[in-house]
């Protein structure tokens, strides 16, 4: 077994690498089948001051695996980090388990709190319109170059022929590959923002409800229905938030939510065109700072009482009333009450909440909030529902309530985290098609 040794100075100074002490890990092997192929050589990666050491282990007669694997194992022992791998949860640590197994080895590699890169970046793969999601294609994406022009399946070939020539230069693109892939991780390490993005690690800072509301008069059956014909405008909620983390990339994505409802026709007069219409919503972040804006249904919605049962509905009044005082109403202006016809009205300003999805790793999770407000609906068989704006986005002006840890914040977190993701899947079934 050969052992080599690596230092150079770490590229992302300041991110969360230096604080949580990533392991970087990456493998070479001779096929992808656990198996029926063996391991010719695992690198790692670790953090010694604001140094990326990097140490290498290859089997360079053929036969030093198990050597190999007790040399990690020792590391391991000795650096009690998470892993940073990119692709590792699904092939890099499952294959070495598997050797460790097939090696009667009593150690298993430990996934707690480790980071796979390839998984994470899954999503943003559409949104940046990459063709490959490989690690070469997200270095390229950051403008990271390399020395190494060669893949892992092209490197076992180089591999065979250096156990028969044992050639320093065939040692050297071996050695070197798995050297840039490391560091090539660190290096996209910064992309781990678009993660803690989708977890709803950002803060609102303030809002603003824009557009003539006094004419828009936007309701829903119209924003559902799309006509706007003869809609100047119409009022739009625009958040103001920062990101814990700043991404390194700007990213913009727009929705009209055509798919769940929405539609955004001509809003402008005859002959407008259709590039110069707003969307009815958008995500803009550039380093720390995003702008979400969603659409403003002004006007009446109905809150539909999940217990019909238990009401009567008084058609002169449009509303429904529960048995314990309707029993006082004369019989002939009361019914009973139908999923349907079991509402009260509320006008107001409201913003659309769609229901749970998920779709190419990004899931929304309104549930876990849905149930601390009131869902407004413009008919009961509707998929979308609306919740009020002020409960949302409590305060007086344009400056959302700060509580810190408080409900209205936290709300307006999670409803635009999920408003967010709604957006970016939106964008992302548009660029697929």
């Amino acid at each position: 077994m050969l052992t080599k040794h690596y230092c150079f100075p770490g590229t992302t100074p300041g991110t969360d690498a230096k604080d949580t002490r990533y392991t970087f890990i990456d493998i070479e092997t001779t096929g992808l089948k656990r198996d029926t192929t063996i391991l010719y050589l695992i690198g790692c990666g670790y953090y010694e001051k604001d140094s990326l050491c990097i140490v290498q282990w290859f089997n360079d007669d053929g036969v030093s695996e198990p050597a190999m694997l007790l040399a990690l194992r020792d590391f391991l022992m000795k650096h009690p980090a998470p892993l940073f791998t990119f692709n590792g949860e699904s092939f890099d640590i499952p294959y070495l388990n598997r050797h460790y197994e097939l090696n009667h080895m009593d150690y298993r590699l430990d996934l707690t709190g480790s980071l796979d890169l390839y998984r994470m970046l899954r999503p943003f793969q559409t949104l940046f319109h990459l063709s490959h999601g490989k690690q070469k294609d997200w270095e390229r994406f950051l403008g990271i170059s390399r020395e190494d022009l060669y893949n892992g399946g092209q490197l076992i070939g180089i591999y065979k022929k250096y156990l028969l020539k044992k050639d320093p230069e065939l040692l050297h693109l071996l050695l070197l590959h798995n050297m840039e892939d490391i560091r090539g991780m660190e290096a996209l390490l910064p992309l781990a923002a678009y993660e803690s993005l989708l977890g709803g690690q950002f803060t609102v800072e303030g809002f603003t409800v824009s557009g003539d509301s006094s004419s828009a008069n936007m309701t829903a059956d119209r924003l559902c229905s799309g006509d706007f014909a003869d809609q100047p405008t119409f009022p739009r909620l625009t958040a103001d938030c920062r990101l814990r983390k700043p991404l390194p990339k700007p990213l913009h994505a727009a929705a009209d939510f055509t798919e769940k409802g929405f539609s955004l026709s001509d809003i402008l007069s005859p002959g407008t065109e259709n590039s110069s219409i707003p969307p009815l919503s958008s995500v803009d972040i550039d380093g720390q700072k995003m702008q979400i804006t969603i659409p403003v249904v002004q006007g009446t919605l109905k809150y539909f009482y999940p217990d019909y049962k238990n009401y009567f509905y008084l058609p002169e009044e449009d509303r429904a009333i529960h048995k314990s005082v309707g029993c006082y109403v004369d019989s002939q202006f009361r019914e009973k009450a139908k999923p349907a016809t079991c509402y009260i009205r509320k006008n107001g300003l409201f913003l659309p909440l769609f229901p749970q999805t998920k779709y190419k790793g990004i899931q929304t999770a309104q549930k876990s909030y849905a149930d601390s407000l009131t869902l407004y609906k413009n008919d009961y068989k509707d998929t979308c529902s609306f919740v009020e704006l002020q409960p949302l986005f409590h305060g007086n002006g344009d400056r959302a309530e700060n509580t810190g840890n408080g409900r209205h914040t936290s709300l307006a977190n999670a409803y635009l985290c999920d408003y967010m993701k709604d957006v970016f899947i939106s964008e992302m079934k548009k660029a697929a098609t």
